[in-house]
């Protein structure tokens, strides 16, 4: 596990699927250092879709592996209508370990089959 430094995590980026399928989205979160960055292991990100009017629909947490601190989920757009959402991934902060929040974003477009 690793110990302190501000953290950031890589980007999702945009994503674009047919109602019905299912999206995966991964992430790595990094510690940074004065030297370089670490990957922050053992760490719980939080994964959400959010519609336009703010409401969540999706939320899952899931734990960065060892050794790469990558975190994914697969989100079913089944129930999701065709439009944008607001993906969002952050880590939970930790003061004993002097870890901060952080986030990425990003974009889900569903259309149509």
């Amino acid at each position: 596990m690793q110990h302190g430094g501000n953290t950031h995590l890589d980007s999702i980026g945009d994503h674009i699927a047919n109602q019905g399928d299912t999206v995966d989205i991964t992430t790595q979160l990094w510690i940074s250092n004065i030297l370089f960055d670490s990957p922050a292991t053992c760490r719980y990100l939080n994964f959400k879709i959010i519609n336009n009017a703010g409401m969540v629909l999706f939320h899952k947490r899931k734990l960065t592996n060892w050794p790469t601190a990558k975190a994914s989920v697969k989100i079913p757009t089944i129930n999701l209508t065709p439009g944008e959402y607001k993906i969002v991934v952050y880590n939970e902060p930790n003061k004993l370990l002097h870890i901060n929040s952080c986030n990425t974003t990003g974009t889900l477009t569903i259309i149509s089959k």
